[in-house]
């Protein structure tokens, strides 16, 4: 269905309902983080399915936004084997090249090979701070406590503009994919999502009242999308991330709700030789112990 055909109310109608309900499926969340969308809708509004379409020389392809990093199917069902095959043998009628980007919730027999399924990181909230706090690593303890002792304070409802120049500020070469394009989404999307009351700002500061870190998170009923995070390199010395993802965790222990963790939006840059990692590997691999330091669960 092309995306002036859709009706947006029944959309996200359906993205409330769905048993694998993601932010990123949500209309306004698209407008945001996409050039163009269409999607499959199956009936009225039981089942859909986002296709961002991008094109290179004239033809036109199905991609994975690098903002809306898990999509896929959504129901208030269960969706089998059959409806995906369905859906994707869709697809791949009417474009030869597609990246599907599906949620962890969606399984199959891999029956088609041209899309791939994203891994997430989870740690569930319902438990008292202290108990939460008993499951991090010794060293995230370690690592909150030096932070803790550095004199650095937390403050919410960093600006979007803020936000967007300490990114550019601390840019490294080699994050090459994110340009004006990328900024004009990002700020839409904070602005869109603080405007819902989805979103939230925070700045780490220093007793000097310079900004060293940020962060920037999604919430839904039931799930809280970590959705940013930079430090400069004093930030980094400090421990900031540490000490911000903490603090998150801290405010809201003891609700039903997940917090969530996507690994390539979080940006750790410096230009230390020993700090600056492989972007492509090594990086995702810091990302991934600094998740699991703090007991989340990978899926």
């Amino acid at each position: 269905m092309p995306y002036q055909e859709l009706n947006f109310s029944k959309w996200d109608r359906c993205i409330d309902t769905a048993y694998n309900r993601e932010i990123y499926a949500y209309s306004w969340f698209l407008d945001s983080v996409t050039d163009h969308w269409d999607a499959l809708v199956e009936n009225d509004y039981e089942k859909v399915m986002a296709l961002p379409v991008s094109s290179f020389m004239g033809k036109s392809f199905i991609y994975q936004p690098l903002m809306a990093p898990e999509l896929g199917i959504f129901s208030p069902d269960p969706v089998h084997n059959n409806t995906i095959n369905e859906f994707i043998g869709l697809v791949f009628e009417k474009y030869k090249y597609a990246e599907l980007p599906f949620n962890k919730f969606i399984e199959t027999d891999l029956s088609f090979t041209k899309y791939k399924l994203k891994q997430s990181f989870d740690l569930d909230l319902i438990s008292p701070y202290q108990k939460t706090f008993a499951n991090f690593t010794n060293e995230a303890k370690r690592k909150i406590r030096f932070a803790e002792d550095s004199g650095l304070f937390i403050s919410k409802g960093l600006v979007p503009n803020e936000m967007l120049k300490f990114h550019r500020d601390i840019k490294m070469p080699f994050f090459h994919k994110f340009n004006n394009p990328f900024y004009s989404k990002l700020r839409r999307l904070i602005s869109l999502s603080i405007q819902n009351r989805t979103g939230e700002t925070f700045g780490v500061y220093t007793h000097e009242n310079n900004l060293c870190s940020l962060g920037f998170i999604i919430k839904t009923q039931d799930k809280i999308v970590f959705y940013l995070l930079a430090s400069d390199n004093f930030g980094i010395k400090k421990n900031t991330t540490w000490f911000l993802i903490d603090h998150i965790i801290r405010m809201y222990s003891e609700r039903n709700i997940t917090l969530r963790f996507e690994p390539f939006i979080f940006h750790h840059i410096s230009n230390q030789p020993n700090i600056t990692f492989n972007y492509k590997k090594k990086n995702l691999n810091y990302q991934y112990n600094i998740f699991t330091s703090f007991g989340v669960k990978k899926y």
